[in-house]
């Protein structure tokens, strides 16, 4: 620990731009309150993409960037990330998903890890087209690996904390919950003047549901559609919005619509900014939040709060 009480952090910042579902916006609420600490904080990004997120990065703070040309799962985390803090003075590296970098060298930082569910490895039969359960155990010998070498282990809920238990009960020791906050998601639109555009742009003009999230098996997105179907056949001018960054499972998810006949009831505008969010959730009749599983479900917090 520095002089006058303040820690050395290095913070992950990879996973801002490696994931585009709930890590992604655990990293960046995270970074956002770096800016009020006193503690020296060293963000480590990828190389090349330093200016994407120096947006995120606060406007305060003792703040620097540590450029790495690997992602969070490559080996040379172990390799080169480790010596690299070490020589920085880093005490505690802190990664917001399940990876960390797994040298064993001396004088290595502490390593906290966030474990935001296990689905993949518990429920591998709900998300079929994922990798990580399609390899599961290669990627059961991975988290154990992790969470072997994790210093702590920080979840949301406790219904994850369970199933953390349930499989690696040898962490039990060393596992925190920490329930995630929420951010209200900015709407300010008093005149409708941001909504009437963003709605026209996706293609809304009446009453909608609104899903937010990613665009996964285990979210049972493809029977919200058919159930959705149901309701557009008395309601023609009722609209499904499924938010969320385009993945394998998008286009699957179009020709469940064309078969159930809603096709042009179901918008997918793609990811969206916060302020964009904030529209969607001030206006929807309704959230659909139906999954199959959930390590905490942000999405249902956020639109209680907006």
């Amino acid at each position: 620990m520095q002089a006058g009480g303040r820690m050395n952090i290095s913070f992950d910042l990879r996973w801002a731009v490696h994931d585009v579902g709930g890590i992604r916006r655990y990293a960046e609420r995270v970074l956002a309150g770096i800016g009020s600490s006193e503690d020296r904080f060293t963000l480590v990004v990828r190389a090349g993409r330093e200016r994407e997120v120096r947006r995120l990065a606060p406007a305060v703070g003792d703040v620097s960037f540590l450029a790495v040309r690997y992602g969070p799962y490559d080996p040379f985390n172990a390799w080169d990330l480790v010596p690299r803090l070490r020589r920085m003075g880093a005490e505690v590296f802190h990664s917001p998903g399940p990876a960390l970098p797994l040298a064993d060298t001396h004088g290595r930082p502490a390593l906290v890890v966030n474990v935001h569910d296990l689905i993949p490895y518990a429920h591998p039969a709900l998300c079929p087209r994922s990798l990580k359960a399609r390899l599961r155990p290669i990627y059961g010998w991975w988290l154990r690996r992790v969470l072997r070498h994790a210093d702590a282990v920080v979840t949301g809920s406790m219904y994850t904390a369970g199933e953390i238990v349930r499989y690696f009960p040898e962490v039990r020791t060393r596992l925190y919950t920490v329930y995630n906050g929420v951010t209200r998601v900015p709407v300010g639109d008093p005149d409708g003047a941001r909504w009437q555009v963003f709605a026209e742009r996706i293609g809304v003009h009446g009453p909608f549901a609104l899903y937010l999230g990613r665009h996964d098996d285990s979210k049972n997105l493809e029977r919200m559609i058919r159930a959705f179907a149901a309701v557009h056949r008395t309601m023609p001018d009722a609209r499904f919005v499924v938010a969320g960054a385009y993945a394998r499972l998008t286009e699957r998810l179009r020709t469940t619509a064309r078969a159930a006949g809603c096709a042009d009831a179901v918008r997918f505008p793609g990811a969206v900014s916060d302020e964009e969010a904030g529209l969607l959730f001030a206006h929807a009749r309704f959230l659909a939040f139906c999954t199959l599983a959930e390590g905490f479900g942000l999405p249902v917090v956020e639109a209680m709060v907006c």
